[in-house]
């Protein structure tokens, strides 16, 4: 995959999205347990198992692994992310896609939930040295648009209000 990537781009992480049906329940220590045992070659830190009300919205991970050197998993009713960050070992694509298809099975196997879609994002940045110009000629012509359903364009700036510095998000031309 990297190979794929103009030398413009440099990776800096992929996200795996598992999208679950409406109806899926479980009991988040009995499955973050599951998973540490599963995958304790990935999330060797203890796992965070947030303990919500029952009428929290389904939209909150009731699980989260973090590991600080590899990435992290968030586990809510309505989805599982998986999002591993750039490794300067060559075997990262096989291991992304390993973990993807393991965690995919244990879903599925061990816990019967059903899996209706899967997302993919790839987080890469522009290489400093790249003129805007160049970006927006490449990136942005009318023809390699022609066959796509969006187009997002954002970007961050960094303010400072006081001594507090923040981040300011800018989409599709809004502020």
């Amino acid at each position: 995959m990297v190979g794929l990537l103009p030398d413009t781009l440099f990776f800096e992480s992929i996200q795996l999205g598992l999208f679950f049906s409406p109806d899926t329940f479980f009991k988040s220590i009995s499955m973050a347990n599951d998973i540490s045992n599963e995958f304790s070659e990935f999330f060797t830190n203890e796992p965070n198992v947030i303990n919500l009300p029952p009428n929290a919205p389904i939209e909150i991970p009731r699980i989260i692994f973090e590991q600080p050197d590899f990435g992290q998993l968030n586990i809510g009713l309505l989805r599982a992310d998986l999002i591993i960050k750039n490794s300067d070992e060559e075997s990262w694509e096989s291991y992304t896609l390993e973990l993807g298809k393991r965690l995919s099975q244990f879903f599925v196997e061990k816990y019967r939930i059903r899996i209706q879609r899967i997302g993919l994002v790839l987080t890469c940045k522009f290489a400093n040295n790249i003129p805007f110009e160049d970006v927006i000629k490449k990136y942005t012509s009318s023809e390699r648009l022609t066959e796509s359903e969006e187009l997002e364009l954002s970007w961050r700036r960094r303010l400072t209000l006081e001594t507090l510095e923040v981040n300011v998000s800018v989409k599709n031309g809004g502020t």
